[in-house]
């Protein structure tokens, strides 16, 4: 995936073609960047909800992918943060999501950990789905 002038993505594999499931992220403008009115998690708010929802194990799985994400930046006086959206972050934070679906999808019990059992039965059916969105609705 490639973002062209900061604002629109094309998608490309290694090997050019455009079906590719291998991804990167490049940020090509060289126009100032504006003030993001975009928020994302810090690296501490993202471990801590990779750890509400999927547990102790995850996180420690995920501590090489979550060490790549660039230090945020903050601006005392004003109280607010001043990072701003960049190719690294991007990239971090794809290959953070990436390897918590290969964490979680990789073994039958963590499956029917997260989703329920009826996750990882061979009948899965819509019902699994919508169970599992109302224990979010009710974590929440």
């Amino acid at each position: 995936m490639s973002l062209v002038s900061c604002g629109a993505f094309e998608s490309s594999s290694k090997n050019g073609s455009s079906s590719g499931l291998e991804s990167s992220f490049s940020c090509n403008s060289t126009e100032d960047l504006s003030e993001s009115g975009s928020f994302f998690l810090s690296k501490k708010q993202l471990s801590n909800t990779i750890e509400d929802l999927f547990g102790i194990g995850a996180l420690a799985q995920l501590n090489v992918a979550l060490s790549t994400l660039p230090s945020e930046s903050y601006d005392s006086d004003l109280r607010k943060r001043t990072s701003t959206i960049s190719n690294e972050k991007i990239q971090a934070y794809f290959n953070i999501a990436k390897d918590t679906a290969d964490y979680v999808v990789s073994n039958n019990a963590r499956i029917s950990n997260v989703f329920g059992s009826c996750a990882s039965s061979s009948s899965f059916t819509p019902t699994c789905t919508d169970d599992y969105i109302k224990t979010l609705e009710l974590n929440s």
